[in-house]
This record gives structure tokens, C-alpha cells and sequence, in this order.
């Protein structure tokens, strides 16, 4: 994170990070740990039929935050499991009820399924992200997100409407929107985030899986077609052309598979190198 000359950021954050200079994240953590505290969280979270899953939330985010450091500090986790079973409890009870009314056959239930989850779900979402942030600390100081409930709504109902019947050629703009009203109202202290438009590096990283899919999909009838005219009566002229097809198809299905995190990483860099804390800037790479 690179800080600005001149900062008004709130005190307890100016006062720790000197100006002119630029820090970087780093994870201490390691995987033979975090296996350790994976495994027994699934067992756990089996046996009590879900009910562990908030203390698996708990343990596994205070591990993360705890093994990420910033200019010799981690952060800190300050959730409680009780809160976020209750959370998650009221999810559940929602789900089964729109589920029951959608199998209902009744087309009214189904209607009214569709207007209680437009009334609850922008509403969970926003109390998720406030209870999120509020939890998280750096060197005491808390995070924090503002935000109002008409917003909440706006921005988890109607940006995905838009997208939908834009046939998603809108898809990337409702993306950026959703993440951009998230990073702009969140808070450190007293000092706000901001986010500039970076709507560009959204359609860029959406354009890369679909190009990605586009060349999958030639690639797979390419191979089709070698294997159609390949097709020879000799015996080691067949296996080869199976050998080859089996290859192409391999090496087809790995770049698939790296689309989503090349998706991920275009986006997630986009976004923090558009984020700003007061005046001091993240950059992202």
C-alpha cells in the first residue's frame, strides 16, 4: 500500500504508517497449518450436522486475519460464533420457506417467494457486510461500513435486474457497481475508502473468459474433426490419433480450469489499485 504526502487519515492510522513510503501485505501462514484447521472444522461441522460451521467461520477467518500482516502489524477477527449461527439460522429458515413455497405449484406462493427474498436478501447481504467489517481491527482500530438500507437495495436488486435483461451484456457494468458501492462505503476508523470507475478492467477480465470459452470450443471441434479424418484402418494410426485427441483434450481442459482464477486476479487487481484509504493508495499486483 503506497501512502500519500499529505494525509488527514484518522489518527491512529497517520500516526503508524510513515508517509512517503509504501508497505506490503504478507501472509505468514502455511498450508500444512491451515490443513490442520480445515480438516478438523469439516469433521466437526459433519458430525454436528452444520451446527460447528460458525466456529469453523470463526476459527479459519482469526487464522487468515491473524497471518496477514501489514508494516509489522496482523489483523485481528473479532467475530463470535453465536452471532453468525443466528445469521445463518434466519438463512436457513428463508431458504426452506422459499423452497416450500416455489414447490408449492401455486403460482401466487411462488410470486410471493420471489418478493420476500427481493425484501430479505439486500438486507442479509448489507448486515453481513457491516458485521464483517466491524469485526476486523488493525492495531485496535476498528473497520466499519456505512451505507444505507435504500442503497443495499439499489445496489443487490437493481444492477442484476439490469444485467438480466440486458441479456448480461451488462453484466461486468452490474459487477462493478455492486463492488464499487462496497469499497466506497466501507471505513477504517473514521476514515473512509473511496473506489474511482474502473469499469474497463471488469468487461477486460469478462471478455477473457469468454474469448478463453470461444477458443475451448473451436479447440474441442478441431479435435473433433482430427479424429473423423484420422480414422485409418492401421492399428498404430488409430492410437495415435486417440493419443492426440486424449491431449489436446487435457491441455484444453487446464486452460479451462484457469479461467476462474485468471478472472479472480484481473478483477481483485483491479480494484484494490483503484481503492484509495483517505488519500493513501493500494496498488495491486
Amino acid at each position: 500500500m503506497t501512502t500519500g504526502i499529505h494525509s488527514p487519515a484518522h489518527a491512529a492510522f497517520a500516526d503508524t504508517v510513515p508517509r512517503q513510503a509504501s508497505h506490503s501485505f504478507s501472509f505468514t501462514g502455511s498450508g500444512s497449518e491451515y490443513f490442520r484447521i480445515w480438516i478438523v472444522n469439516l469433521l466437526l461441522t459433519l458430525v454436528t450436522l452444520g451446527i460447528y460451521s460458525a466456529w469453523a467461520k470463526v476459527r479459519k477467518t482469526k487464522y487468515f486475519h491473524n497471518n496477514t500482516v501489514v508494516d509489522g502489524s496482523s489483523f485481528e477477527y473479532h467475530g463470535k460464533p453465536v452471532a453468525i449461527l443466528k445469521g445463518r439460522a434466519i438463512a436457513f429458515v428463508l431458504a426452506v420457506g422459499y423452497n416450500v413455497m416455489i414447490n408449492s405449484g401455486s403460482g401466487w406462493l411462488a410470486f410471493g417467494a420471489l418478493l420476500a427474498l427481493a425484501a430479505g436478501l439486500p438486507w442479509l447481504l448489507w448486515k453481513s457486510l457491516q458485521f464483517r467489517a466491524w469485526n476486523t481491527s488493525w492495531r485496535g482500530v476498528r473497520f466499519g461500513f456505512g451505507g444505507t438500507i435504500g442503497e443495499a437495495y439499489k445496489t443487490f436488486l437493481l444492477w442484476p435486474f439490469l444485467a438480466l435483461v440486458s441479456l448480461y451484456t451488462l453484466l461486468p457494468f452490474a459487477h462493478h457497481q455492486i463492488k464499487a458501492w462496497q469499497h466506497s462505503r466501507a471505513r477504517f476508523g473514521q476514515t473512509d475508502f473511496s473506489m474511482t470507475r474502473c469499469i474497463g478492467g471488469f468487461y477486460a477480465a469478462y471478455l477473457l473468459v469468454i474469448g478463453a470459452l470461444v477458443l475451448g470450443v473451436l479447440g474441442m471441434l478441431g479435435l473433433g474433426l482430427f479424429a473423423a479424418v484420422s480414422g485409418s484402418q492401421n492399428p498404430a494410426e488409430k492410437a495415435a490419433a486417440i493419443q492426440s485427441v486424449m491431449i489436446g483434450a487435457g491441455a484444453l481442459y487446464l486452460v479451462l480450469l484457469a479461467i476462474g482464477p485468471m478472472m479472480a486476479a484481473k478483477i481483485f487487481n483491479t480494484l484494490w489499485s483503484h481503492t484509495k484509504l483517505g488519500t493513501h493508495q493500494f496498488e495491486c499486483r
